[in-house]
């Protein structure tokens, strides 16, 4: 079906007239409520190191390279810890954790939950 005023002639006629509807989807997301559907009974996943790191230098929009800066740990560790998190083969102290979460305003209890390490735990 042609628009009124437009008298052009159709430059494909063996294909069906196809009127195109364009709808938008809005998802809201509320504050406290978890964005994976958890079942009765189940816990939510714990969220890896990695993962952790990479979501808050994402958030913050930062490097490895600006989060050593900020932080005063090497970047080739940050690198490793975004990577691995704390199962490769470098290990975070208590103290790297504590700076990480700080510049990353990230919940120190939530940080070394990640990092499985014991809140209670003196670092070397």
């Amino acid at each position: 079906m042609p628009f009124p005023g437009n008298e052009e002639e159709d430059h494909f006629p063996h294909l069906p007239k196809i009127e195109f509807f364009i709808g938008f989807v809005i998802v809201i997301v509320q504050p406290g409520v978890p964005d994976e559907k958890v079942r009765a009974g189940q816990k939510k996943r714990m969220a890896d190191l990695s993962e952790l790191l990479q979501q808050g230098m994402r958030r913050r929009h930062l490097n490895a390279q600006a989060l050593a800066t900020r932080t005063g740990i090497r970047t080739p560790r940050i690198r490793v810890f975004a990577q691995d998190g704390a199962s490769g083969p470098v290990h975070p102290t208590r103290a790297e954790l504590a700076e990480l979460a700080a510049a990353l305003a990230l919940p120190l209890p939530e940080v070394l939950a990640a990092a499985r390490t014991p809140e209670a735990a003196p670092s070397p």
